[in-house]
């Protein structure tokens, strides 16, 4: 049996912002885990660490639902 998951992650600081995802497949023969894709942004003067950890968060959201049309029919969970 075979089993694909998606872990997201995403933080931020007062410098940047950043999204990663990361995959996990999970065979008899031993569990795979790899990263997928990630993305940063450099923060704006000024802006809050609130702020930045929702603009992460949106990075996320983003990277998932386009990693989510691509591998649709394959990926059984997501975790973020």
């Amino acid at each position: 049996m075979m089993s694909i998951t998606l872990h997201g992650f995403a933080d931020s600081s007062v410098l940047a912002s950043c999204a990663v995802i990361y995959l996990e497949i999970i065979q008899a023969s031993g569990t795979f885990v790899k990263q997928l894709t990630a993305k940063s942004r450099l923060a704006k003067p000024n802006t809050s660490v609130p702020r930045l950890e929702l603009i992460a968060a949106q990075m996320l959201n983003k990277i998932i639902l386009n990693v989510n049309v691509g591998l649709s029919s394959k990926i059984g969970q997501f975790f973020q």
